[in-house]
């Protein structure tokens, strides 16, 4: 228990450092931004002018340089979270990057259509085949975006968890939920990508389930002898077990490596003899 409570005080710790992280960096680039704004106003009004640069010109500049403030902060926020999410709890850093994504790309937008000088309420109210077109856009882009937040914030199954395709009968782990579509990583290690809305409207069905390596009766670093159906005996430790097979350092060569499946194991093909507790 000591040890498990040290793991907890650990993994909060680190959870609140890379919060600290990402506010620092959010600081840092607020105050950027708003000296590049300054810059940029103060050479409209005394510069732009004497060199003949036009408002258009401002404009795509001013565009150019949000775009290129939002991708390197959302990149800068990806990076901080993947370079901690060995010490904490993954589901935690993937809510902390998603939504932190959802708020750089809403501010850059808004900035975006403020420089341009675009009414989003005219947009979303006029009748007109632009605001049909832009609707349509919106309610498809929005829509996995919302679902997307809802998969990690109500869905049972979350991120590092074993899941099951009902339909695609595909086994695998959920490896990240982005603003568009969920990424699992199949038992055969290939990436199998889903559409939040197909999770959350039910088109594809997902089970929770424990994984096989879980259920075997051997766990890594366990001395065991196996007996197969065969007659044939292999004798070493369990140096890994993955989601099809386990694998034993031989006994008797120090440089031979038995794999085994573990659907033979489970099946009753493998007798397993271990050593007892506190016996060589």
């Amino acid at each position: 228990m000591v040890v498990s409570s040290q793991d907890a005080v650990r993994q909060v710790s680190s959870s609140a450092s890379a919060v600290r992280q990402v506010t620092r960096l959010v600081l840092i680039t607020l105050l950027i931004t708003g000296a590049t704004w300054l810059g940029l106003y103060l050479f409209e009004q005394l510069l732009a002018p004497d060199l003949g640069i036009g408002q258009f010109h401002m404009q795509l500049t001013g565009s150019a340089i949000t775009a290129a403030i939002s991708f390197v902060l959302i990149y800068a926020v990806r990076r901080i979270v993947h370079r901690n999410i060995a010490r904490i709890n993954p589901h935690f850093s993937t809510i902390l990057s998603f939504f932190v994504i959802i708020i750089i790309s809403l501010i850059a937008a808004v900035v975006l259509m403020h420089q341009w000088g675009i009414n989003p309420q005219v947009i979303l109210v006029s009748g007109g085949l632009t605001a049909v077109i832009t609707g349509i856009a919106l309610s498809a882009i929005m829509g996995n975006i919302l679902a997307g937040g809802l998969v990690l914030t109500a869905f049972p199954a979350r991120v590092s968890d074993h899941v099951f395709m009902v339909g695609d009968n595909i086994h695998g782990v959920i490896n990240d939920v982005r603003l568009m579509y969920t990424k699992i990583i199949t038992d055969e290690g290939m990436e199998y990508y889903i559409p939040n809305n197909a999770i959350v409207q039910g088109s594809v069905r997902i089970v929770k389930e424990r994984p096989l390596k879980h259920l075997l009766p051997i766990i890594e670093g366990e001395h065991i002898q196996v007996i197969a159906s065969t007659a044939d005996r292999y004798t070493g430790t369990v140096s890994r077990i993955t989601p099809k097979f386990f694998i034993l350092a031989s006994d008797d060569d120090a440089n031979k490596e038995i794999v085994l499946a573990n659907a033979n194991l489970m099946s009753g093909q493998y007798v397993i003899i271990k050593d007892r507790a506190g016996k060589k």
